[in-house]
Parts: C-alpha cells; sequence; structure tokens
C-alpha cells in the first residue's frame, strides 16, 4: 500500500502565545489528529490554560490523538510544579505520557509523545548528532484507509490464446 492514500488536513488552530504547533489529521476509518508542539524553555504561567484550550479543540476533532514535541519540561522530575500540571492536563483529557526515559543529552525527559485513542509501541531513542534532543521513534498502531480497488478489464489479444486448454485437464 502506497503512502498517497493517506491523507492528511491541516488543522487551523490559532497559535497561543506560550508555544508553537502544527496540528493535522490522518484521514482514515477512525481519524488521527497529530500535533508537534514545541514549548521554548523559559517558564510561562500561560501555559497550562494555553495547552488545555489546544487540547480541548484537538480532542473535539477526534478520540484519536497523537501529541508529540518538545515541552522543555522536566517530566521526570517530582519537585517540578511544571511538570505536575502538565501531567494532570494530559490526565483530564485521558492522554497517557509515554515516554520514561532521558530524551537529553544531559538528562531529564523533555521530548514527550502523549496519546489517547491509539496504541504505539517499540518507542526509543536515536542520537542524530545533531542536536542536544535524541529523536524518538515509534511504531503507531492505527487503521489505515482501505485502497478503492479499480475494475480491470483487460482483453487478453488474440496471439496470447493460441494453445487450446483441453490437452492441460486430466482425463480418465
Amino acid at each position: 500500500m502506497g503512502r498517497n492514500n493517506i491523507k492528511t488536513i491541516v488543522i487551523n488552530i490559532p497559535c497561543p502565545s506560550s508555544f508553537e504547533h502544527l496540528a493535522f489529521k490522518l484521514s482514515g476509518p477512525k481519524p488521527l489528529v497529530t500535533a508537534v508542539i514545541y514549548r521554548p524553555p523559559k517558564p510561562n504561567p500561560a501555559f497550562s490554560p494555553d495547552l488545555a484550550e489546544f487540547l480541548t479543540q484537538l480532542c473535539s476533532i477526534s478520540p484519536s490523538v497523537l501529541l508529540l514535541g518538545d515541552f522543555n519540561i522536566h517530566v521526570d522530575s517530582n519537585d517540578s510544579n511544571t511538570a505536575t500540571e502538565l501531567l494532570d492536563i494530559l490526565n483530564c483529557f485521558n492522554i497517557t505520557q509515554h515516554v520514561d526515559f532521558s530524551t537529553h543529552k544531559k538528562g531529564h525527559t523533555l521530548d514527550l509523545i502523549c496519546t489517547t485513542g491509539i496504541a504505539i509501541s517499540n518507542l526509543t531513542t536515536y542520537d542524530l548528532s545533531i542536536s542536544d534532543h535524541l529523536a524518538l521513534i515509534m511504531d503507531i498502531l492505527t487503521p489505515t484507509p482501505l485502497i478503492k480497488q479499480k475494475e480491470a478489464h483487460h482483453t487478453i489479444p488474440e496471439y496470447q490464446v493460441h494453445t487450446p486448454l483441453l490437452p492441460l485437464l486430466p482425463t480418465g
């Protein structure tokens, strides 16, 4: 199956002041809304309400949401109020945060993959040596659109049908 039967539609959601994003929907029997986020590292009190509003809009489009990106929040730190707020917001939307290992060369989990309504597997990192962040690699388990088969009408040229089929049938 080629990728040309997977349609993407950009979702235009106004960009909040506290983070950047790109959101799109993948067509299929179970549409998948995907959003990539970049949150600058400096603290911004508007982040939590901005994210909650953003997730409200995403989750109203489809029950299957993939949220990923560089959140620049140490979610592995138990004493981070920002991390606690983020995880609480995700929990309110029944969104699971899957990354439980360091994604930054200096330690800490800053890059996240979060889902609801879909399953992922084989989540791992890869060092591309172009950033202080590690690339996240995963498999996404989601139904793909069915390929519509075109009816094929073939004409067999006369020169290809010159051998009778009867001698090929068993006798007796």
